[in-house]
């Protein structure tokens, strides 16, 4: 566990910056998007209870993953299906060479931006929950052969994000120490 709550902080940022960076760089290109969106899953509950399913590309993630905006028509399933139940999950997966992924999951709400035809709403994601494992970026809660994500949480007055797993191998990361092999 961390020692000082700088070096977590700082630890954190690491996990911020790799996965953005893992975002970054899944091959995408989209002329409405702004600052390195890339498409991703949005995951809710349809009424049936069951996982539903769909790419997306969010307009905008913020720097540490608090808060996650996509845009859609408000007559979509996905807008009923979150307005039914706000537990979401958006998930990246990055395919380049060894692989990884992410997973931010939160509260979202439906928020009307345009009255047109069609009617155009937001779904603003509040992450409470971050899990990240990239062997690209390195970013992983073992170093041995990377079965476990490194996961942030966000403490009960959203204001940070504390680790739930994955600190030791951040911290090697963070001294520029190489993963044991095998």
């Amino acid at each position: 566990m961390p020692t000082s709550s700088d070096s977590s902080s700082q630890s954190i940022g690491l996990v911020h910056r790799a996965v953005h960076a893992m975002i970054a760089k899944i091959p995408y290109r989209d002329d409405n998007g702004a600052g390195g969106v890339h498409p991703a899953s949005l995951i809710t509950v349809d009424a049936d209870g069951f996982p539903s399913s769909r790419i997306v590309v969010p307009r905008q993630v913020a720097p540490d993953f608090s808060e996650i905006r996509l845009n859609t028509r408000a007559e979509s399933r996905k807008v009923a299906e979150v307005r039914a139940n706000p537990r979401v999950s958006v998930s990246w997966e990055d395919q380049r060479g060894a692989g990884g992924w992410a997973v931010a999951k939160g509260q979202a709400e439906v928020i009307p931006i345009d009255k047109g035809q069609p009617a155009r709403v937001d779904i603003v994601v509040k992450c409470h929950r971050l899990e990240a494992m990239s062997y690209n970026e390195r970013v992983m809660a073992d170093d041995q052969e990377g079965w476990k994500p490194t996961i942030l949480e966000r403490t009960g007055d959203h204001r940070g994000w504390q680790f739930a797993s994955g600190y030791a191998q951040l911290t090697d990361l963070a001294q520029g120490k190489k993963r044991r092999s095998g």
